[in-house]
């Protein structure tokens, strides 16, 4: 079901269960999100499930830095990402 989300508070109340995992230091970059349109229960499951990912393949790091951000691509269509330096993984 939509409905008008404030992503902020979602974030963080997803970091806050999360931070448990991160194996050392975290460096966080996290915009001021506007509201947007969608589902709330959607949305906070793929947040759990790319900020879980992320710390995982940078558990090895001295210091992980992860990014959480967000594009507009269109009034109706919002691109989200969290970026991490872990150790990606080889495309070949």
């Amino acid at each position: 079901m939509k409905s008008s989300i404030d992503f902020n508070p979602l974030v963080q109340e997803v970091l806050s269960e999360q931070v448990e995992e991160a194996k050392g230091g975290v460096v966080w970059e996290i915009p001021i999100f506007p509201w947007w349109r969608g589902g709330a229960a959607m949305l906070r499951l793929v947040m759990v499930n790319l900020i879980t990912e992320a710390l995982k393949f940078s558990s090895f790091r001295r210091w992980t830095r992860i990014k959480i951000g967000a594009v507009t691509i269109h009034p109706d269509e919002t691109l989200f990402y969290v970026r991490d330096n872990g150790v990606g993984f080889d495309m070949r």
